[in-house]
């Protein structure tokens, strides 16, 4: 039995024909898993549907809707091919949500399908965060502008209780030093901890979602909180 990476490399020296797309087609379909796929598999696919469209322009009468006809099937191949991996990636996004941990094998994902899956996982993992769990804590579920503004309400009290040399002095001196410094000290530099998903600022912004790793340049108050949770941390500016 081929491996996927045997299967990758194998369709990755297969030129794009309508039969092998075809044949791509009823492999997905017959199977519960992804099938892999050459990583330059849309380049490769692009390149074959241009070379169809160009033919048309010299071809006769007969042939172009011939030809036609085939681009409209082949069109209709792409389709299902697309929707029958969305489906598959749309699964597995959902089995890792519920999972909680990182089980799940991607190794066939080609970039742009990591992406959706990456992105479903998040906003999976944010209403089950918000919803389930706060009906199994018995609490009403949140939306994402009430956790955003909840964000900005953890950060102000955080402003409010610090000590009063921690964010600016009395005297006239203090007070038009944090004023020249106001512009460049109104967002702070992090590097995430860990992954933050998507939530709304107080003036209905949108941040993120962020992966571990990202680096963000953030309101004050919400870099704080952050900071304060553990899930970010700062980065000194140059």
């Amino acid at each position: 039995m081929e491996s996927k990476a045997q299967e990758s490399e194998q369709y990755g020296r297969i030129n794009i024909t309508y039969e092998a797309l075809f044949d791509l087609v009823v492999r997905e379909k017959s199977r519960d898993d992804l099938q892999a796929l050459s990583a330059n598999f849309f380049t490769e696919l692009v390149n074959y549907l241009n070379e169809k469209r160009s033919a048309l322009e010299i071809l006769g009468i007969d042939e172009k809707e011939k030809a036609s006809r085939q681009l409209q099937n082949i069109n209709r191949l792409i389709k299902e091919l697309y929707e029958r991996r969305e489906k598959k990636i749309i699964s597995l996004a959902l089995a890792r949500s519920r999972a909680g941990v990182d089980i799940i094998d991607t190794s066939t994902l080609l970039s742009e399908e990591k992406s959706l899956f990456d992105g479903t996982v998040r906003q999976l993992d944010f209403y089950r965060e918000n919803v389930l769990n706060s009906l199994l804590s018995a609490k009403v579920p949140k939306t994402i502008q009430q956790t955003g503004a909840e964000t900005l309400a953890a950060a102000s009290r955080i402003i409010t209780d610090a000590p009063i040399s921690a964010i600016g002095g009395v005297n006239q001196a203090t007070a038009a030093a944090e004023e020249q410094g106001k512009t460049e000290n109104a967002t702070r530099l992090v590097r995430f901890l860990h992954a933050v998903p998507r939530f709304v600022g107080s003036e209905l912004e949108i941040y993120g979602p962020f992966d571990q790793e990202d680096i963000a340049n953030l309101p004050r108050e919400i870099a704080a909180v952050l900071i304060t949770k553990g899930r970010a941390e700062e980065i000194a500016k140059a």
